[in-house]
């Protein structure tokens, strides 16, 4: 979780700063890389964690935070890289950085973003307890194997979450990418930064 976390934001702060093509897209890979790297222990925490009999409800309240988080993600970034002199008023902050760096418009929600995911980072490292594993773990390419093998018929429950969870981001994504050809189409707002 720390790794993914500090590293993610490594690689997002040098999406902002990058201009190059090939820099963009290397860095998005490794925020995108990072991003999962820290998803994974932090996804199992509800499971390892939460007692049988509650994890219906944590997964409730963590899906309705997550859903919240979003909305005022997308509210709260389209607010800053909208008011262009915020990074003007952060840029002597930011004398560390290269100049073109601190004055680029995502500057701040990058910033936000990664302030926002260091924070939650060490609440869930000082605040979550593991208790060590009873069990000696099993060899690295057993864990591997048994990883990517899913048994459908037996997990059925498991079958219908991802289901949901696909149609989810589907839906997700669709209305995302629907909402700007909306605002530039329909609404008239030809310049796709101000759309």
């Amino acid at each position: 979780l720390a790794v993914g976390i500090v590293c993610n934001a490594v690689a997002l702060l040098a999406l902002v700063g990058l201009s190059s093509f090939a820099g963009f897209l290397l860095a998005s890979l490794a925020v995108q890389f990072f991003a999962n790297v820290a998803g994974g222990p932090y996804s199992a925490i509800i499971p390892d964690q939460v007692p049988d009999r509650q994890k219906g409800r944590a997964t409730g309240f963590a899906g309705f935070a997550e859903v919240s988080g979003r909305l005022a993600g997308a509210i709260l970034g389209g607010l800053l890289v909208s008011l262009p002199g915020v990074a003007s008023f952060l840029a002597p902050a930011l004398f560390f950085m290269p100049r073109a760096w601190a004055r680029n418009p995502m500057m701040p929600l990058a910033l936000l973003t990664v302030a926002v995911t260091i924070s939650a980072m060490v609440f869930t490292l000082v605040r979550v307890r593991e208790e060590p594993p009873i069990e000696s773990p099993a060899r690295t390419g057993h864990l591997l194997r048994r990883a990517f093998v899913f048994d459908v018929r037996a997990e059925a429950s498991f079958s219908w979450l991802l289901s949901a969870r696909a149609f989810n981001m589907l839906g997700i994504s669709t209305m995302t990418t629907f909402l700007l050809y909306y605002v530039h189409d329909y609404l008239g707002v030809h310049d796709i930064g101000e759309a």
